[in-house]
Protein backbone atom coordinates (compact mmCIF):
# COMPACT_ATOMS: atom_id res chain seq x y z
CA UNK A 1 0.00 0.00 0.00
CA UNK A 2 0.92 3.85 -0.67
CA UNK A 3 2.21 5.69 2.39
CA UNK A 4 -0.30 8.68 2.77
CA UNK A 5 3.03 11.04 1.49
CA UNK A 6 2.77 9.23 -1.78
CA UNK A 7 -1.26 9.21 -2.06
CA UNK A 8 -1.57 13.00 -1.15
CA UNK A 9 1.60 13.65 -3.95
CA UNK A 10 -1.65 12.35 -6.13
CA UNK A 11 -3.70 14.89 -4.58
CA UNK A 12 -1.78 17.81 -4.85
CA UNK A 13 -0.98 17.31 -8.32
CA UNK A 14 -4.61 16.63 -9.29
CA UNK A 15 -5.82 19.97 -7.39
CA UNK A 16 -3.15 21.95 -8.74
CA UNK A 17 -3.48 20.70 -12.39
CA UNK A 18 -8.14 21.34 -12.06
CA UNK A 19 -7.97 24.25 -9.76
CA UNK A 20 -8.58 27.47 -10.80
CA UNK A 21 -7.02 30.33 -9.33
CA UNK A 22 -9.94 33.10 -8.87
CA UNK A 23 -9.33 36.50 -8.86
CA UNK A 24 -12.63 37.74 -7.59
CA UNK A 25 -11.33 35.96 -4.33
CA UNK A 26 -7.65 36.89 -4.57
CA UNK A 27 -6.69 33.32 -4.42
CA UNK A 28 -2.78 32.04 -5.36
CA UNK A 29 -2.27 28.80 -4.41
CA UNK A 30 0.84 26.70 -2.50
CA UNK A 31 3.76 25.38 -4.98
CA UNK A 32 3.79 21.54 -5.25
CA UNK A 33 6.96 21.00 -2.71
CA UNK A 34 4.78 23.81 -0.43
CA UNK A 35 2.08 21.98 0.00
CA UNK A 36 4.41 18.49 0.52
CA UNK A 37 5.80 20.03 3.71
CA UNK A 38 2.96 21.98 5.08
CA UNK A 39 1.14 18.41 4.99
CA UNK A 40 4.58 16.88 6.35
CA UNK A 41 3.93 19.62 9.50
CA UNK A 42 0.81 18.50 10.47
CA UNK A 43 0.83 14.83 10.49
CA UNK A 44 3.53 15.67 12.65
CA UNK A 45 0.80 16.44 14.95
CA UNK A 46 -0.71 13.12 14.82
CA UNK A 47 -4.53 12.77 14.91
CA UNK A 48 -5.86 16.37 15.39
CA UNK A 49 -8.38 18.13 14.26
CA UNK A 50 -7.90 20.46 11.42
CA UNK A 51 -9.76 23.70 10.58
CA UNK A 52 -8.52 25.21 7.00
CA UNK A 53 -9.53 29.19 6.90
CA UNK A 54 -8.79 30.04 3.25
CA UNK A 55 -6.52 27.13 2.36
CA UNK A 56 -8.59 24.91 0.46
CA UNK A 57 -5.44 23.59 -1.63
CA UNK A 58 -4.09 22.45 2.26
CA UNK A 59 -7.61 20.69 2.84
CA UNK A 60 -8.00 19.03 -0.85
CA UNK A 61 -3.88 17.91 -0.84
CA UNK A 62 -4.62 15.57 1.73
CA UNK A 63 -6.08 12.20 1.31
CA UNK A 64 -10.05 11.20 1.83
CA UNK A 65 -8.68 9.70 5.15
CA UNK A 66 -6.93 12.83 6.12
CA UNK A 67 -9.92 15.12 5.86
CA UNK A 68 -12.39 12.71 7.95
CA UNK A 69 -11.52 15.48 10.85
CA UNK A 70 -11.17 18.82 9.27
CA UNK A 71 -13.20 21.10 7.64
CA UNK A 72 -13.25 23.50 5.10
CA UNK A 73 -13.85 27.71 5.21
CA UNK A 74 -13.88 29.52 1.82
CA UNK A 75 -15.99 31.74 0.09
CA UNK A 76 -15.56 29.76 -3.04
CA UNK A 77 -18.76 27.80 -2.74
CA UNK A 78 -18.66 27.18 -6.81
CA UNK A 79 -15.23 25.56 -6.72
CA UNK A 80 -15.62 23.65 -3.19
CA UNK A 81 -19.17 23.59 -1.96
CA UNK A 82 -19.50 20.19 -3.12
CA UNK A 83 -17.49 18.51 -0.36
CA UNK A 84 -18.93 17.57 2.77
CA UNK A 85 -16.89 19.17 5.39
CA UNK A 86 -16.65 22.45 3.54
CA UNK A 87 -18.16 25.75 5.39
CA UNK A 88 -19.04 29.08 3.29
CA UNK A 89 -16.91 31.73 5.40
CA UNK A 90 -16.82 35.26 4.87
CA UNK A 91 -14.16 36.87 7.15
CA UNK A 92 -16.35 40.05 7.60
CA UNK A 93 -18.09 37.63 9.66
CA UNK A 94 -15.87 36.02 11.87
CA UNK A 95 -18.56 33.88 13.69
CA UNK A 96 -20.28 33.38 10.56
CA UNK A 97 -20.07 29.69 11.04
CA UNK A 98 -22.04 26.50 12.51
CA UNK A 99 -22.49 26.79 16.12
CA UNK A 100 -21.60 22.88 16.64
CA UNK A 101 -17.99 23.77 15.18
CA UNK A 102 -17.22 26.16 18.24
CA UNK A 103 -14.46 24.62 19.89
CA UNK A 104 -14.35 21.56 18.01
CA UNK A 105 -10.73 21.71 16.44
CA UNK A 106 -7.37 21.12 17.78
CA UNK A 107 -5.25 23.26 14.85
CA UNK A 108 -6.20 25.93 12.36
CA UNK A 109 -4.48 26.69 8.67
CA UNK A 110 -4.91 30.54 7.58
CA UNK A 111 -4.14 31.83 4.79
CA UNK A 112 -6.52 35.15 3.75
CA UNK A 113 -6.90 37.00 0.20
CA UNK A 114 -5.58 40.15 2.12
CA UNK A 115 -2.51 41.40 4.30
CA UNK A 116 -4.12 44.03 6.54
CA UNK A 117 -4.15 44.40 10.50
CA UNK A 118 -8.26 44.35 10.38
CA UNK A 119 -8.61 41.42 8.07
CA UNK A 120 -5.98 39.48 10.55
CA UNK A 121 -8.01 40.59 13.50
CA UNK A 122 -11.19 39.24 11.83
CA UNK A 123 -9.19 35.88 10.82
CA UNK A 124 -7.95 35.68 14.44
CA UNK A 125 -11.38 35.80 15.99
CA UNK A 126 -12.84 33.24 14.01
CA UNK A 127 -9.67 31.11 14.44
CA UNK A 128 -10.26 31.30 18.31
CA UNK A 129 -13.61 30.43 18.31
CA UNK A 130 -13.18 27.66 16.55
CA UNK A 131 -10.27 26.39 18.55
CA UNK A 132 -10.58 24.32 21.42
CA UNK A 133 -7.32 26.05 23.41
CA UNK A 134 -6.21 29.11 24.13
CA UNK A 135 -3.21 30.10 20.67
CA UNK A 136 -1.34 31.83 23.66
CA UNK A 137 -0.92 29.02 25.97
CA UNK A 138 1.90 28.12 26.95
CA UNK A 139 3.91 24.82 25.51
CA UNK A 140 4.96 21.70 27.29
CA UNK A 141 8.08 22.61 29.03
CA UNK A 142 10.04 20.28 26.74
CA UNK A 143 8.93 21.38 23.74
CA UNK A 144 11.00 24.62 22.43
CA UNK A 145 9.17 27.42 20.94
CA UNK A 146 9.35 27.35 16.90
CA UNK A 147 12.51 29.50 16.08
CA UNK A 148 14.55 29.04 11.95
CA UNK A 149 16.79 25.90 12.66
CA UNK A 150 20.26 25.91 11.68
CA UNK A 151 20.64 24.04 7.93
CA UNK A 152 21.19 20.85 7.16
CA UNK A 153 23.18 20.63 4.00
CA UNK A 154 22.75 17.25 3.72
CA UNK A 155 18.99 17.82 3.48
CA UNK A 156 19.64 20.22 1.02
CA UNK A 157 21.77 18.22 -1.36
CA UNK A 158 18.76 15.27 -1.14
CA UNK A 159 16.30 17.29 -2.59
CA UNK A 160 15.61 21.00 -0.45
CA UNK A 161 12.02 20.71 0.56
CA UNK A 162 10.66 17.73 -1.19
CA UNK A 163 12.99 15.64 0.73
CA UNK A 164 12.02 17.46 3.23
CA UNK A 165 8.46 16.66 3.50
CA UNK A 166 8.79 12.81 2.64
CA UNK A 167 11.14 12.55 5.41
CA UNK A 168 10.83 10.94 8.86
CA UNK A 169 11.02 13.58 11.39
CA UNK A 170 13.91 13.32 13.98
CA UNK A 171 12.17 11.38 17.13
CA UNK A 172 12.12 14.39 19.69
CA UNK A 173 10.94 16.98 17.55
CA UNK A 174 8.42 14.89 16.54
CA UNK A 175 6.88 14.24 19.43
CA UNK A 176 7.48 17.95 21.09
CA UNK A 177 5.49 18.75 17.75
CA UNK A 178 2.71 16.23 18.86
CA UNK A 179 2.63 17.05 22.54
CA UNK A 180 2.36 20.99 21.91
CA UNK A 181 -1.72 20.09 20.95
CA UNK A 182 -1.89 19.16 24.64
CA UNK A 183 -1.72 22.51 25.73
CA UNK A 184 -2.48 24.94 23.32
CA UNK A 185 -4.64 25.33 20.01
CA UNK A 186 -1.91 25.11 17.11
CA UNK A 187 -1.68 27.87 14.80
CA UNK A 188 0.09 27.27 11.06
CA UNK A 189 -0.03 30.48 8.70
CA UNK A 190 1.07 32.53 6.12
CA UNK A 191 1.80 36.10 5.50
CA UNK A 192 4.69 38.83 4.79
CA UNK A 193 7.83 39.64 7.10
CA UNK A 194 6.88 42.83 7.93
CA UNK A 195 3.35 41.16 9.85
CA UNK A 196 5.65 39.00 12.18
CA UNK A 197 5.34 41.36 15.06
CA UNK A 198 1.19 41.45 14.75
CA UNK A 199 0.90 37.73 14.09
CA UNK A 200 2.73 36.72 17.52
CA UNK A 201 0.70 39.19 19.51
CA UNK A 202 -2.56 37.99 17.77
CA UNK A 203 -2.00 34.31 17.49
CA UNK A 204 1.39 33.99 19.43
CA UNK A 205 3.22 32.24 16.13
CA UNK A 206 6.86 32.67 15.16
CA UNK A 207 8.29 32.73 11.59
CA UNK A 208 9.99 29.11 10.31
CA UNK A 209 12.71 28.54 8.37
CA UNK A 210 10.88 26.94 5.33
CA UNK A 211 9.59 29.99 3.54
CA UNK A 212 6.31 29.20 1.11
CA UNK A 213 6.32 29.64 -3.03
CA UNK A 214 3.38 30.80 -4.33
CA UNK A 215 3.92 30.75 -8.04
CA UNK A 216 1.96 33.48 -9.19
CA UNK A 217 2.03 35.66 -6.31
CA UNK A 218 4.09 39.04 -7.23
CA UNK A 219 5.77 39.08 -3.45
CA UNK A 220 7.29 36.43 -1.19
CA UNK A 221 5.42 35.04 1.89
CA UNK A 222 6.55 33.95 5.19
CA UNK A 223 5.39 30.45 7.29
CA UNK A 224 4.48 31.36 10.98
CA UNK A 225 3.73 28.70 13.84
CA UNK A 226 3.03 28.21 17.13
CA UNK A 227 4.33 24.84 17.91
CA UNK A 228 8.15 22.99 16.71
CA UNK A 229 8.24 21.73 13.25
CA UNK A 230 10.74 19.37 12.08
CA UNK A 231 9.47 19.67 8.74
CA UNK A 232 9.35 23.59 8.32
CA UNK A 233 12.68 23.79 9.73
CA UNK A 234 14.56 23.49 6.63
CA UNK A 235 14.97 25.96 3.68
CA UNK A 236 12.65 25.54 0.76
CA UNK A 237 15.26 25.37 -2.24
CA UNK A 238 12.27 27.10 -4.49
CA UNK A 239 12.59 30.16 -2.55
CA UNK A 240 15.71 32.61 -2.18
CA UNK A 241 16.42 33.04 1.49
CA UNK A 242 17.12 36.51 3.12
CA UNK A 243 20.12 34.99 5.02
CA UNK A 244 22.33 34.34 1.53
CA UNK A 245 21.80 38.10 0.75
Amino acid sequence: MASAEARAAVHISKFLAKTEERAEFNQYYYSKDTLSALLASLRELGAVRIAFLSTPSVYFSMTPEERKLSYVFDLDDEQFGSDPRFVKYDFNQPLGFPSELTGAFDAVVIDPPFITREVWEKYTETARALLAKDPLAALPAAAPETAPAEEDSSTEADGGAGAAAGAEPAEPAAAAAAAAASTRGLVLLSTIAENRAMMKELLGVEPTRFRPCIPNLVYQYDLYANYPSPALAVKNAEVPDPDDD
